[in-house]
Formats: structure tokens, sequence, C-alpha cells
């Protein structure tokens, strides 16, 4: 498992484990802000057991059909993240 900061415009953890290039586990926590607050568990499970390749279209395709706000990082930024 790994456990990464980075700070964009705010701080953002997370905690995860990829396996076979699948996503195995998260656990995405930080300073940031999002709304709805409960879209943090639905995004975690979206992508969890997703192909890594898969998840930056898949989130944000959810995050403009579920109109999430997010302040603090992009979908682009969280991708880097997990592919770093």
């Amino acid at each position: 498992m790994r456990s990464i900061d980075k700070k964009f415009g705010k701080m953002l953890r997370l905690d995860f484990d990829i396996k076979d290039n699948k996503l195995v586990y998260i656990k995405i926590s930080g300073d940031f802000f999002i709304h709805p607050e409960d879209a943090i568990d639905a995004i975690e499970e979206l992508i969890l057991n997703k192909d890594l390749n898969d998840i930056e279209g898949l989130l944000n395709d959810y995050v403009i059909n579920n109109q999430i706000k997010i302040v603090g990082f992009s979908v682009s930024e969280f991708v880097s993240v997990l592919k770093s």
C-alpha cells in the first residue's frame, strides 16, 4: 500500500494499492472541499477495482453528471498522484 500527500491548491492524501494496473484499495482524505460531502465515498466506490487508464474518464463523467464541486485539486491532478 502507498500513501501520498500532494499539495495542489489544498492537501490531497491518497492511501491506495494497485495490483495488475487496477486500484484494489483507495482511501481519499485531505483538507480540500467537495460538495456534496458524500461524493468522496461514491468516488472511492466508483474507481475501486478499475484499471488506472480508465479512472480519469470515469471521474470526469461522474463529476460532470452529478454536478460535484471540488476545490483544491482537479481530476487530472488526482489521477497523476495515482499514476506517480
